[in-house]
């Protein structure tokens, strides 16, 4: 490699900073800022050039001093107001940035970089409005800016305005039709506007310009996933992890389909080589934990949630995984625990309701459950499950006629609780009941009850 210094010997004419910005044109960043140090330097040039130099060594910091004094010595150029805020920005600085952003705008209202940059440092403050203010204006000045438009469309995604957003994005391809990016991202747009055959033609767009790239395989894997191609989305998962084999995303939707493809002992694989990359990953233990259930492993599973806990302790459904598993090895009073946790987090949780009561009355505690079902019925009065078990506890208390009109109720809501009941051995001393009987044949729904409740 040729080595390049700041010999004195050059043509003085040619100056210290035109040797500089030769040098660093050509990539030789530091011999540049050897030969600025030389230069005059209460030249506002010489230093705002030097700051620049600097920026590309993320030095952020010198270059802000060096900006800073050239603003003192020249405070009408907005490039330097412009460049200071860049450099700002990248020390995550936003507000101080932005306000380096303005004045540069103050002094050329047309600086299309300052509006486009200003919006990106507002998205990052979460000042959303004023950030698409901002890029509005930036394409106004210049309606080419397909970045702008880019950014645009990763705001609006943000707020889950996706039709929007798609919108923005067709309006950056129709200028840059080749950014894989823009692809991609319209691509998830469409995706989650549960759009797939839009989405999968956007991102084998995204594929064919740029096959060696992992984000769009792993997009075309989700795409897949979502319209039940497992064995497709399995190849395209595939994909992504040879070009990068540590991609969490691949790693945990791999896992997620070979568990949709019954494949729960490779599923378990891939869950465990990402759990070596992030052992602290939430949702990793959570799919672990449910993948070891379904191999009839219970013990691994708990032990999985009780790790997911560690991490997120309010987790409602990971306490109802937890009281679920437990109340199937007929651990009841654990399962109770459990289930009561997760409604201490979720009170209107009508399904955690039920699953308590169902503990309950796996217990035996059949006036508690009753008590769960009916807090159930409360938040959702038409939930069959609930009249249905309620009608079991009541017929183990030989209720007969709370019983029957609590069954009457769920098969009137759902009608294949009729024969769900002909086959129950808890209506076993119901069987010579007329009421029942009629209630199991008739497809009328009337009251079996004498009285009403």
């Amino acid at each position: 490699m040729t080595s390049i210094s700041c010999d004195t010997t050059f043509n003085p004419s040619q100056g210290w900073l035109g040797r500089a910005i030769a040098l660093s044109q050509n990539g030789w960043h530091e011999a540049a800022i050897a030969c600025l140090d030389q230069a005059n330097s209460n030249d506002p040039d010489t230093l705002h050039y030097r700051g620049y130099i600097l920026g590309k060594l993320k030095r952020y910091e010198a270059a802000i001093t060096n900006y800073e004094t050239a603003l003192q010595l020249n405070p009408a150029d907005p490039k330097v107001w412009y460049n200071c805020g860049r450099a700002l920005a990248k020390l995550k600085h936003y507000d101080r940035a932005i306000a380096y952003y303005d004045r540069a705008i103050e002094l050329d209202p047309t600086h299309l970089k300052s509006w486009y940059q200003k919006g990106k440092a507002l998205a990052y403050l979460g000042r959303y409005a004023e950030a698409l203010r901002s890029l509005e204006k930036t394409v106004n000045l210049q309606p080419d800016y397909y970045k702008a438009w880019g950014y645009q469309a990763q705001i609006l995604g943000k707020l889950g305005n996706y039709e929007d957003a798609i919108n923005r994005v067709d309006q950056a391809i129709k200028f840059e039709p080749n950014d894989v990016q823009l692809w991609n991202f319209r691509a998830y747009g469409l995706w989650k506007l549960d759009l797939y055959p839009q989405a999968l033609t956007s991102i084998n767009t995204a594929i064919a310009l740029t096959p060696d790239r992992f984000q769009p395989w792993c997009m075309r894997g989700m795409i897949l996933g979502s319209m039940g191609e497992f064995k497709q989305a399995r190849s395209s998962f595939d994909a992504a992890l040879q070009i990068q084999p540590g991609e969490m995303s691949a790693l945990f939707n791999q896992a997620i389909v070979l568990r949709k493809l019954g494949q729960l002992t490779t599923a378990l694989s891939f869950i465990e080589q990402a759990l070596s990359i992030d052992p602290q990953n939430f949702k990793l233990w959570v799919l672990r934990a449910l993948i070891f259930w379904e191999l009839k492993q219970p013990e691994e599973a708990i032990q999985s949630l009780d790790h997911a806990l560690m991490l997120h302790l309010n987790h409602p459904k990971v306490w109802q995984y937890r009281g679920t598993i437990l109340d199937s090895i007929h651990r009841h009073d654990e399962a109770i625990g459990s289930y009561i946790r997760a409604l201490m987090i979720e009170p209107y949780d009508s399904q955690g309701w039920i699953s308590l009561g169902s503990a309950l009355q796996s217990a035996g505690r059949y006036e508690e459950a009753i008590a769960s079902y009916d807090k159930a019925l409360g938040i959702e009065p038409d939930d069959a499950e609930a009249f249905y078990h309620e009608a079991c506890c009541y017929a183990m208390q030989n209720n007969s006629e709370w019983a029957l009109e609590h069954l009457r109720r769920a098969i009137a809501l759902a009608p294949g609780y009729r024969e769900i009941a002909a086959n129950d051995r808890v209506f076993a001393r119901l069987q010579k009941d007329l009421r029942f009987q009629a209630l199991l044949q008739s497809r009328s729904t009337t009251s079996v009850m004498t009285g009403s409740c």
